[in-house]
């Protein structure tokens, strides 16, 4: 729900990198990803789509190795 949440924000860290901020949360990951627009060298839609699928291998890796712990 919203009242789990507590939103905040960063700006783009120099004018050609970008800004992310992270709330961890029990069951998710919230993530707010800023660049500046004028830049040509940052590409928001890159960015959030590697993140993305770093994150969904990551999730993979790890549920694999939960599910053959011996603990």
């Amino acid at each position: 729900t919203k009242k789990d949440v507590h939103f905040n924000r960063t700006s783009a860290m120099c004018p050609n990198g970008y800004g992310c901020f992270y709330n961890f949360q029990p069951n998710r990951i919230w993530l707010w990803i800023t660049a500046f627009r004028n830049s040509n060298e940052t590409s928001m839609e890159k960015f959030t789509t590697a993140l993305e699928l770093s994150l969904n291998d990551l999730y993979n890796l790890l549920s694999q190795d939960c599910k053959n712990s011996n603990l």
